[in-house]
């Protein structure tokens, strides 16, 4: 569906979009979205982008894991970033197996004492920047529902065109903060220091 735009003045038209117009679409399930996702890790030429909070170990996260994995073979290159708290319960073997084909796999927020609470709760992925998926649902079994039958029900939406790589420079920027090593966080550790000598 593409963004409307307003007539111009004396014509019942609406304008032709211009070729770098973002346009969108609906994924009304879970069941929808994870596997128009899927599909779209399958024809990825160039790159992913994989930033979520959730990924669940049962046949869901497998899924994406294979897809993600061939996807690198094949020459892509593949980064995916999981929120350490969120997906708590993948066991080490699923980011080893990204890793031995060549995906770029990081954790944000690994446990570490005073910032427990700062979490990457984003869902987003984008192929080739030029499309992108954006949504309230995570990877696992219960997202893959309809709300009625089964699962939850989550609304997702599609992107295409700019407003795709502009997500993607903002998943760059949440990938290379992931471990809390850039100077951008000292202010972070300062406060929460801060806070640790005030309380004694």
């Amino acid at each position: 569906m593409s963004l409307p735009h307003p007539p111009r003045a004396g014509h019942g038209k609406h304008p032709a979009a211009p070729a770098t117009a973002s346009h969108f679409h609906w994924l009304k399930t879970g069941a929808h979205a994870l596997a128009e996702m899927l599909a779209a890790i399958a024809h990825a030429k160039e790159n992913i982008r994989l930033e979520m909070y959730i990924i669940q170990p049962d046949a869901q996260g497998e899924k994406f894991r294979d897809a993600l994995t061939a996807a690198a073979r094949r020459g892509v290159r593949v980064r995916v970033l999981a929120d350490a708290f969120g997906s708590m319960y993948l066991k080490p073997d699923f980011g080893h197996a990204l890793i031995a084909a060549g995906v770029e796999f990081r954790y944000f927020n690994l446990p570490g004492e005073g910032r427990s609470a700062l979490r990457d709760h984003r869902k987003l992925m984008i192929c080739d920047d030029a499309r992108a998926f954006v949504g309230g649902l995570n990877i696992g079994g219960e997202y893959a529902g309809d709300g009625v039958a089964a699962g939850w029900r989550d609304l997702g939406l599609e992107f295409q065109g700019t407003l795709a790589g502009e997500l993607g420079r903002a998943f760059d920027e949440m990938f290379e903060l992931a471990e809390f090593r850039h100077p951008r966080f000292a202010w972070l550790r300062h406060a929460i220091r801060q806070r640790r000598l005030e309380a004694e």
